[in-house]
Order: structure tokens, then sequence, then C-alpha cells
């Protein structure tokens, strides 16, 4: 070998070291900024995923914490923000949830949670549909004082009124007869039939009873026909005893109850106390389900009971809101402000039976079964975007 070609071997040499070092270095370059990219990634990714949990929290607090009567019952088409799931939590991220009456009876929910301002940091979104009970659809259903489907005896003493001018008894005030929910069939104050029949029913009057309205019987009533009792409004029975306040059986005398100070709604017997303004059980106003036979053996009691079966309530019972009963109503005499359905044959009443707006509007607004909104069966999530 010469002195020359040993000097190129050389400097081929130091050429292909230094084009290593070089392609060496790059890949290092690489490979720092690649695992710079994927840490960044990872911690987008967790971020997102803790805005996207943050999200659905929201949406499950909006739904649970749900109450028709602070969101004033919206409309279909309204769109509005649901002011007990929204804040802050800790590390800057935020939450709040918007929703949107599609129609009736169906809500979507978005819960939206984000950090950062002006959009600079991460957003993720979370999208379910819920629904409510109408309250006007039922509302419909109670229409006069007493809606029948089957024969009906009044006996001496009874009155059934569908045409009380007055809309709030004592110790109701006008201020307690306002409506927030969806407006009823006929304005406040209108005279409703005094009974409502459906096709082939009968209405036996013995002689010392009274039978008031506008008219008062009103026939072939489309809304006392068979199939119109086995539902409250479109929601079925067994759904109502699912999702029901309070279930009741046997028999039960009424009376309201507190634990300390406040009222105790999950006491036997107690539902409210519609007489005393003063007493913490004034406003409860449950929905009451009876899956069976019932008797109110005393007492005073509001709200809305739907009872599958027989319904029999004592003289001296008190009773505001709204009665539904399957099965055969015996009552004696007894006094109820609001309406009374009932679709089985043989029953009788020496009750006072008076159509009372007011009292319905209560317990239609009030009634915690009807101011919540509950999940479309299991997919109630949707893609959110």
């Amino acid at each position: 070998m010469t002195a020359g070609s040993g000097a190129r071997s050389g400097g081929f040499a130091l050429v292909a070291a230094v084009a290593a070092l070089a392609f060496i270095e790059i890949v290092a370059i690489g490979l720092i900024a690649l695992t710079t990219r994927s840490r960044v990634s990872v911690e987008e990714y967790g971020s997102h995923s803790t805005a996207r949990i943050a999200a659905e929290s929201a949406v499950r607090v909006a739904v649970a914490a749900w109450d028709e009567r602070a969101v004033a019952f919206p409309r279909p088409g309204s769109r509005f923000a649901v002011p007990w799931a929204a804040g802050a939590l800790p590390g800057g991220l935020q939450y709040a949830v918007e929703a949107e009456r599609l129609e009736r009876g169906r809500l979507l929910v978005r819960g939206t949670a984000w950090s950062g301002t002006s959009g600079t940091g991460v957003r993720a979104s979370a999208l379910a549909t819920v629904t409510s009970i109408p309250s006007d659809e039922p509302r419909l259903d109670f229409h006069s004082a007493l809606v029948v489907g089957g024969d009906f005896s009044l006996l001496a003493g009874a009155v059934v009124d569908g045409s009380s001018p007055s809309s709030a008894p004592a110790p109701l005030q006008p201020s307690d007869c306002v409506d927030p929910g969806p407006a009823s069939s006929l304005p406040a104050g209108w005279h409703r039939p005094g009974v409502a029949l459906g096709t082939g029913a009968t209405l036996v009057q013995a002689p010392g009873s009274a039978v008031m309205g506008s008219p008062g019987v009103l026939n072939n009533s489309p809304r006392a026909a068979g199939a119109a009792f086995g539902s409250f409004g479109a929601v079925g029975l067994s759904d109502l005893a699912a999702i029901a306040d309070r279930i009741e059986t046997g028999t039960i005398t009424l009376a309201p109850r507190t634990t300390g100070a406040a009222c105790d709604t999950v006491a036997s017997g107690n539902w409210g106390a519609p007489s005393n303004r003063s007493h913490p059980c004034f406003d409860w106003l449950p929905f009451v389900f009876a899956p069976g036979d019932l008797t109110i053996a005393g007492g005073e009691g509001q709200g809305i009971l739907i009872v599958d079966g027989n319904l029999t309530i004592v003289a001296g019972v008190r009773f505001r809101g709204a009665i539904l009963v399957t099965g055969r109503f015996d009552a004696a005499a007894a006094t109820i402000d609001g309406a009374v359905r009932v679709g089985g044959r043989g029953s009788r009443s020496a009750a006072v039976i008076r159509f009372d707006e007011c009292s319905l509007t209560r317990a239609f607004t009030l009634s915690p079964l009807m101011r919540k909104v509950y999940r479309v069966a299991d997919r109630w999530w949707l893609a959110a975007w």
C-alpha cells in the first residue's frame, strides 16, 4: 500500500465516523422529540379523560337532583342552564350543564368540562337523554270532580261538585295556586262537569245526594273509557310502582310526622299536612302507589294517590289532590278536594268530592315524582361532539 492510499483510507474513515456520529445525533434528537411528543400526548389524553369524566359526572349530578319546578317546567324547544350542576374542581377544571326540552316528555342534557380561558385548555362533553312525566297529560284525565268507568252509586249525603267558584280552600292562599307547569285544559275557575261517565257507565243517586257542575253529568266521556284507567297519562302502572314516592298497602291511618324540625317524608302514613300552613309537612305532597287494595282508616293527606285495586275511605278522612282507582271505590262521609277517577264497578260514595284546581296544581307540581327526570332505559348516553 502506498502512502497516498493510506491517507485516503484514513480520510474515508474520518468522514464515515463523522457521518455515523451525525446519524446517531439525529436519531437521538428524533427519539427525544418522539418521547417528548408521546409524553405530551399522554398528558393531553389524561387531561381530556379527566375533563370527560367531569362532564359525565356533571350530567349525573343534574339528573339526580333534577327539579322540574325549579326550572319552571320548560316547554318544548326551551334551552336552559342547570344551575345546580355547575362549578369548579381543583386544578382549574370547570363544569356546567345545559338542557333542552325536545318534546313534552324528553330532554337532552349536555355536560361540559374545560380548563383555561377562551378555548386555550382542554374541553370535553357528555350527552344524555332523559324523560319526565309531563304534568299536562294526566291533568287532562282529571277534568271533572268524579270520572267513572263503571256503575257508581251516590249515597245519602254524598256531594259531587264540579262548579265550586273557589279554588283555594283554607288554609291555601292564591299564591299557593300559581301553576308553573304547562297550562291545564281549562282556565282556573271554569265550571267543570260534576260526574263524567264512560260509555256504558251508570250513575245512581240516592235521595239526599247532590251533583253540581256544568253539566252536572257528562255522558260518554272519552277519558272515562276502560283503558284510560290503566295508566297515569302515558305512564303505565308497572312503571309507577318502580318510581313512586311512597308504596302503601293494607290499612293505613294518615298523619303528618316530623323528625326534629323537619318533615319525616319516609314515615308510614305521612302524606303531608294540608290543613296546617306552619307544619313542616305542608308542602309535602307525595306520589303514593298502592299495588293492591288499600283502606284509609283516618286522618288527612294530600298529593297523588294511585290504587291498583280497591280503595276504601272511612268517615272523617280528608284528602287534597288526585286519586285514581282501577278497581272499586267505597267512601263514607269523607272530604276530597281535587278530583277522583274510578275505573271499577260496584263503587259507592257518601263523600263530598269537590273539583279543586288549586289542590290539583299543588299535587301535580309539588309531588317529587312529577319533578324528577328518569333515564331512558340503559342506553341513555349519546355520542358527544
